[in-house]
């Protein structure tokens, strides 16, 4: 499954999993008959969370400066949900960048599937 997906999976003697994954941040959308840029938004919380795995590939830091500036572009254009009780929201995030704020709503319950569209784009 790495070897069709461009993941490169390393098992150390102690159990622990490494998975390598190279790619563009910025690539060209698969998704229906358009030709458009698409940002892998992925990287921007990633990198919070691993800031030393997450390099250039050529084995470079990825500056804070950069970061700040993509992390400034997202919230510029970030649209908060007003959600209701019963709201169901669905997105396709090849094309909408997304994400989660904190709440702490103890009796709030936050349903998540990820699936393969059963319609045409």
């Amino acid at each position: 499954m790495c070897k069709n997906h461009d993941t490169h999976l390393t098992i150390y003697e102690d159990g622990s999993v490494l998975l390598e994954y190279i790619c563009p941040v910025i690539f060209t959308s698969k998704c229906g008959n358009y030709n458009y840029k698409v940002f892998i938004n992925s990287l921007l919380p990633s990198i919070q969370l691993n800031p030393d795995v997450l390099k250039f590939d050529d084995d470079s830091q990825i500056p804070d400066e950069l970061m700040g500036e993509l992390n400034g572009i997202a919230d510029k254009i970030t649209t908060d949900i007003c959600w209701n009780q019963g709201d169901i929201l669905m997105i396709d995030n090849t094309r909408i960048m997304h994400g989660r704020k904190a709440f702490r709503d103890e009796t709030r319950e936050i349903y998540i599937r990820l699936c393969s569209p059963a319609f045409q784009f």
